[in-house]
């Protein structure tokens, strides 16, 4: 039933926000394995109960020692229980295989949208990988 072509995600994920602060989220996302790797995610903020959706394409390099991604995004994310905003980036995650199905991964990201100007995030996570096996 499942091959190649389609993997799903689930995990975790921790932004830095500035100022000691940090925002934890789980997260599960699609992906399909195919060119330009379009792939799309939905976060929940474990503290406020808070939901972003984003849509990705993206390229990969393999390093060797490290897998490198370089993505171009567009998303939509609460900011509070009734209002949202818009944003579309760039990504750049290294990423490590730890096991088969699990990576521990870094990034670097450059956003844009309705309420701020650019802005430089940065996060750590790590995810596990179900389908395909």
């Amino acid at each position: 039933m499942w091959d190649d072509s389609l993997s799903a995600y689930l995990g975790v994920y921790n932004t830095d926000t500035g100022a000691g602060e940090d925002d934890l989220e789980a997260f599960v996302s699609i992906q399909f394995n195919t060119l330009l790797t379009p792939k799309v995610s939905a976060y929940r903020d474990t503290d406020d109960s808070l939901y972003t959706f984003e849509g990705q394409v993206s390229y990969d390099i393999d390093l060797d020692v490290v897998g490198l991604e370089l993505a171009g995004i567009l998303g939509n994310t609460d900011t509070s229980s009734t209002n949202d905003s818009t944003y579309y980036g760039a990504r750049l995650t290294a990423s490590k295989t730890i096991k088969e199905n699990l990576n521990l991964y870094a990034d670097l990201a450059l956003s844009d949208n309705d309420v701020r100007s650019n802005e430089t995030v940065w996060g750590i996570g790590l995810n596990v990988k179900f389908f395909p096996k």
